[in-house]
């Protein structure tokens, strides 16, 4: 199971800081988990095209794999603006 932490408008969305995915695999790769968060809370699904998953706070891209064997911190970040 993974624990994935929400930011902005994505925690407001599904009212929770944090989110839980059922996996089965050992090793994913961030397009493949955000395509479980799909699944699992399609109420967000049209906004993860553009966001980002990190893992233990660095951002990879979406063909990176990530071997769940390990413990690891992940987070759904929506993009963000300044002014």
């Amino acid at each position: 199971m993974l624990q994935i932490k929400l930011f902005a408008y994505l925690q407001e969305m599904l009212a929770a800081d944090e989110i839980s995915v059922a996996v089965t695999e050992q090793t994913l790769t961030a397009a493949k988990i955000k395509q479980l968060i799909e699944q699992f809370y399609p109420k967000i699904a049209s906004y993860l095209p553009n966001t980002r998953l990190a893992v233990d706070q660095v951002f990879i891209n979406d063909d990176q794999t990530i071997d769940l064997t390990e413990k690891h911190e992940f987070a759904l970040i929506p993009p963000v603006s300044g002014g």
